[in-house]
C-alpha cells in the first residue's frame, strides 16, 4: 500500500510540474476585462481560451493596465 501511495504521489507531482511548464505564463487575463489572475484561480479557469492573454510577471500585467483579482490576489 505504501508503495502504491508513493508511486501515485510521484506521478501526480510529475504531471503537475509538466503542466506548470506548459503554460505560457504565470498570470492570465481576458482580452475583454481589466482583471488578471493566477493560473490556478477559479475565475481564470472560466476564461474563454480564445480570449486569454498571458503574462510572465505581475509587473507585465499591471503595465498592460490590468488589476489583480480580489479572489486569488496575484
Amino acid at each position: 500500500m505504501k508503495k502504491f501511495l508513493l508511486i501515485t504521489t510521484l506521478l501526480a507531482a510529475t504531471l503537475f510540474a509538466a503542466a506548470a511548464f506548459a503554460l505560457p505564463g504565470k498570470y492570465v487575463a481576458s482580452r475583454q476585462r481589466d482583471v488578471f489572475h493566477l493560473t490556478t484561480c477559479q475565475w481564470a479557469q472560466k476564461l474563454d481560451k480564445n480570449n486569454r492573454v498571458w503574462y510572465k510577471t505581475r509587473a507585465a500585467a499591471i503595465a498592460d493596465h490590468k488589476v489583480p483579482c480580489k479572489t486569488c490576489k496575484p
